[in-house]
Parts: structure tokens; sequence; C-alpha cells
């Protein structure tokens, strides 16, 4: 009775610790989605600021035994003010333009991306919101009452929604409005229809976890976390730049020397000139002296 009884707990052991296990594997978390410091412009262009997003590979097929087609997508995830941001890179070598009953009978049949929101991570599908675009840029929304809109005048300003065909593929971006505090868990996928045939579709989906399931399986889906906000890169100020040396002063010009102011001419000695004159009068005199003596 003893032994029994240790099987038993031992057992009761067991299969506590295998309830984690199995919660993990039907719901894991797909990573921290930051608050982008910086808006986003909702154009199908690739804002730089997504490459600090959350990055998801949705790339797996939905049940085994689909048609390798080819076709594969990419997703980065923000969160800002308010509103999810997705913008997806689906790689698809083979497109169909939509026909416009199945835009508005079956769009999940046409070239397209789904988003399913469960804003309360529950297990209940009701909590679950839908957002499509298919490649021409056709939204759908289906909201927690179940209640469908197809096309632009339909679902009006529900969801922001962006499309662009690339060679080999297409581009789309949603906005979707979601109301939470950093540290919240919401459950999501990514799906995309892939339309390879006039008739024939199949869906890749994102998570394993919920691989063969339907895409309204609430209580399988995995979730994202609303991380917290992404630091801006700090602008470095422009080096200042040492000011100039001012050049030195030019010295002055020397101040020109004044000529000296010329000498006046000597004044006329009058008194030497005639003192002169007497001594030659008086030689002439002389002179005539003589002369008159030989004479």
């Amino acid at each position: 009775m003893k032994k029994f009884a240790l099987a038993m707990a031992a057992l009761l052991v067991l299969s506590v610790l295998a309830i984690p296990a199995i919660a993990a594997e039907a719901g894991a978390s797909l990573g921290d989605v930051p608050q982008s410091y910086a808006d986003i412009v909702v154009d199908a262009v690739k804002d730089d600021i997504y490459e600090s997003g959350l990055k998801l590979d949705i790339s797996r097929p939905l049940t085994d035994g689909q048609d390798e087609t080819g076709t594969s997508g990419i997703g980065w995830l923000l969160y800002k003010d308010g509103w999810l941001y997705e913008y997806i890179e689906v790689t698809d070598p083979q497109l169909f333009p939509p026909d416009p009953d199945k835009q508005t009978g079956t769009p999940w049949e046409t070239d397209s991306v789904e988003v399913f929101v469960n804003v309360t991570n529950s297990d209940e599908s009701t909590d679950v919101l839908q957002f499509r675009i298919d490649v021409t840029g056709w939204p759908c929304v289906y909201d927690q009452n179940g209640l469908a809109d197809y096309g632009p005048d339909a679902v009006g300003d529900q969801f922001k929604y962006a499309a662009k065909e690339v060679s080999g593929g297409y581009i789309l971006e949603f906005g979707i409005p979601l109301n939470v505090a950093e540290g919240t868990k919401v459950g999501f996928q990514n799906q995309i229809n892939d339309r390879y045939d006039d008739d024939m579709s199949q869906v890749q989906w994102m998570t394993p976890s919920s691989l063969g399931s339907s895409s309204w399986t609430a209580e399988l889906y995995d979730y994202i976390v609303i991380g917290a906000m992404l630091t801006p890169p700090v602008e470095e100020a422009p080096a200042e730049e040492a000011p100039a040396e001012e050049a030195p002063a030019a010295a002055e010009p020397a101040p020109i020397a004044e000529a000296a102011p010329a000498a006046p001419a000597a004044a006329a000695q009058t008194s030497d000139i005639a003192s002169v004159a007497i001594i030659a009068a008086v030689a002439a005199l002389g002179c005539a002296v003589v002369l008159k003596k030989r004479g």
C-alpha cells in the first residue's frame, strides 16, 4: 500500500510539471514589441525605425503536404501611442489579380495577409480581431462581434493599411488600434493567403503552435509583449570651430619726413663789395699815376 501511495505521488508531481510545458507549447512568447520614439507613416514604405522592431518569420505551411510555391514573408512589429504597426514583405513568385467577387465574398482566397490580434490573450475566439489586406490594397476587418467589413468604404478608419506590388512579391503595412500598457501580453498571429492557381489557394502560417488548426483557434495563439520605449540615438552636436586668429593689425606707415626748408639764399654782402670796389679804384688810380710819371 505504501508503494502504491508513493507511485501515485510521483505521478501527481510529474503531471503538475507537465502542465506548464503543454501551456508553453500552445502559446509561446514571440518576443517584445518595442515602442517607437519616431512617428510611423503607413504607406508601404519601410520606415528606418522598423529595423529595431520585433522581426517575425511567416513561412511555415499551415498543414503537412502543401504544395511548394515559394511563398513566404517577413514581418516587423512596433508599437506607438495606442497603435500596433506591422510592415510585411511577402515573397510570392506568382501573383493573381484578385477577382472582385472573391474580394467581397471569399477574400481569404486572394493573395493577401491576415493579422489576428487577441487583445486579452484569452482562449476565447470572441476576443479576436482580424485585419486583412490583399495585394491590391483591398482591406477587410472582422470585429469582436464577428461582423465583417469588406472594402475601403465599409472599413473606413477602423485600421490603417497600405499595399504595394514589387518585383517577386508585394509589401503590406498595417496600423492596428491597440490601446494597452507596457508589459501587456497580446495574442498574435500572421497568415499569408497564397493563391497559386486559378482555383487553388493555401496558407503560410507564422507560428508552430497553431499549425494544422483553425485561424480562429485562440487558445493556440502565441503572443507578443508590449515592450519598452526604444532609445533614440544621441545626436552629436557639431564641433565648434575655434575662432580664427585675428591677423595682426597692419603697421601704420611711417610718417613721411618733411623736407627741411631750403636754406634762404645768402644775402649779398654789400660791405665786402664796397671794399673790393675801393681797392680796385685805388689800384687803378695808382696805375694812372705811374703811367703819368713815365710819360
